[in-house]
C-alpha cells in the first residue's frame, strides 16, 4: 500500500498526562487514550487507540454470508528461497 503513512504516538507533550497520535506529519484529532498491551521480547507492540467519534459512520462492504470470523496468528518468520 503506497499511501500508507508512519504513525507516531506521543506521551506528555504540550504537558504531563497529554497524548498525541501523529499519521505522517498530520495529527489525529479527538484521542482520548492510548494503551500499549502486554508483550513478550520479540513481540510486535499492540497498541489500543480510543478516540472520540462525535459521527460514527461503518460501511460493510462484506460479499456473501459471513458465518464466522476468528483472529488467527500469522508467521512472519522469514522464508528462505527455494
Amino acid at each position: 500500500m503506497a499511501d500508507q503513512k508512519p504513525l507516531k504516538v506521543v506521551f506528555g507533550d504540550p504537558y504531563p498526562g497529554a497524548v498525541r497520535v501523529m499519521m505522517g506529519s498530520e495529527e489525529v484529532p479527538n484521542i482520548r487514550s492510548v494503551a500499549v498491551k502486554t508483550t513478550e521480547p520479540g513481540e510486535l507492540p499492540v497498541l489500543e487507540i480510543k478516540m472520540l467519534a462525535p459521527n460514527l459512520v461503518v460501511e460493510d462492504h462484506t460479499e456473501g454470508d459471513v458465518q464466522e470470523m476468528k483472529e488467527v496468528p500469522l508467521d512472519l518468520s522469514v522464508v528462505p528461497n527455494v
